[in-house]
């Protein structure tokens, strides 16, 4: 992502009900795994560190980020344990972790399969993953270009690309259903109006904190959301959820599922 896309996630990821309500999805798909206060959690793609604090609730966490600003503003949080590196060369020996997390991140990555495969790596036997992702290739919009976004998934793709890096998947849900029908209308809106010039385009614009009643409810319907998919997954929706489990005890070799995209 550009350095301003992080200066305003730094901004808004305490307060913005995406942020907070995800955050929330998050904390009920790992007490599904019933953690312990011993487990060991890396955070790959931390960005400006607004999860580690979640995560510490669930173990020691470790951050790591391909981006030098990103990490400048996770240690400003007073996190010295963060890493400077790419999420297909994570640097952390075989079987390390008992969670491993990339929250929007295997969409920026442009060979998803090996970055995969490095989570699934330093994963110990019987740990887990947990990934959020950007769903439906048609939802594509100038925001992701802003972003730096290589893809946005399709349901199928994405369990083929876990399972092909040796996970079994768990649960493979959509995420942010309620707000999908406008949220698709607005993106169907969108390619018929002139493409904005580049004085209009502004990383993250439009992605302001709205009314605060307006902000709380959008982020109890995330947390709704995180409680349903305690027991189903959803039908729909704007993104994915995968959390998926390592159950053999050797690491594939490296051309195993190369799948670039």
């Amino acid at each position: 992502m550009e350095d301003l896309a992080y200066v305003q996630t730094h901004a808004l990821e305490e307060s913005h009900w995406w942020f907070v309500g995800m955050r929330e999805i998050y904390r009920k798909q790992i007490e599904a795994l019933d953690p312990t206060p011993d487990w060991r959690i890396l955070d790959v793609g931390c960005g400006t560190g607004g999860n580690l604090d979640l995560l510490e609730r669930f173990g020691r966490v470790l951050g790591l980020d391909y981006s030098l600003a990103a990490a400048s503003f996770t240690r400003d949080r007073g996190r010295s344990g963060v890493a400077v590196a790419s999420a297909t060369a994570l640097p952390h020996p075989d079987e390390t972790f008992d969670l491993v997390t990339a929250f929007g991140v295997i969409e920026h990555v442009e060979n998803d399969g090996l970055m995969l495969r490095e989570m699934h790596r330093v994963t110990r036997p019987g740990g887990h993953m947990l990934i959020m992702t950007s769903a439906h290739p048609w939802l594509w919009s100038v925001h992701d270009e802003h972003v730096h976004h290589l893809r946005r998934y399709r349901r199928r793709e994405l369990s083929e690309r876990v399972s092909g890096a040796g996970w079994e998947v768990e649960q493979l849900s959509y995420a942010n259903s309620a707000l999908f029908p406008p949220i698709a209308l607005v993106r169907a809106f969108q390619r018929l109006l002139p493409r904005p010039g580049p004085d209009e385009e502004h990383g993250m614009s439009g992605f302001g904190v709205p009314p605060a009643p307006l902000n709380s409810a959008l982020a109890g319907l995330l947390s709704l959301e995180g409680s349903i998919m305690r027991r189903i997954d959803l039908p729909m929706g704007v993104g994915f959820i995968c959390r998926a489990r390592r159950t053999e005890t050797k690491t594939l070799p490296p051309h195993s599922a190369e799948r670039d995209s």
